[in-house]
């Protein structure tokens, strides 16, 4: 059962990995929902979401100076253990998307923005 499932009443809280929920005034956390391990089968982001996309997206100062820019995340995770950075979200293993799905990815951008 996903998160979607029980938002929409047809399940419980106490049935989705990751939750964590208040029931009957104690605090509840479900256990972690393991990590996508074939990134690629993710959709591409919501750029469309974004207000004023990508006309308002710049690159950075100094970066190459024509625009606009778009962000975009070629993996997830890092084995390394750096003491300035959190790694509850992607955890500690690499995982990457392919080079067919990251350049599928930059045509989708050039193509539609």
């Amino acid at each position: 059962m996903d998160l979607l499932e029980a938002v929409e009443g047809s399940g419980k809280c106490e049935r989705v990995e990751s939750a964590v929920f208040r029931s009957n005034g104690e605090i509840c956390v479900n256990p972690r929902r393991r990590f996508i391990e074939n990134s690629d089968r993710l959709p591409f982001p919501a750029y469309d979401l974004l207000p004023f996309f990508p006309s308002k997206y710049h690159p950075p100062f100094l970066n190459y100076l024509k625009g606009p820019a778009a962000a975009l995340a070629s993996s997830r995770g890092c084995p390394q253990a750096c003491t300035f950075c959190d790694r509850s979200d992607f955890g500690n293993q690499y995982r990457y998307f392919s080079e067919e799905h990251l350049l599928e990815l930059i045509s989708h951008l050039h193509q539609k923005y």
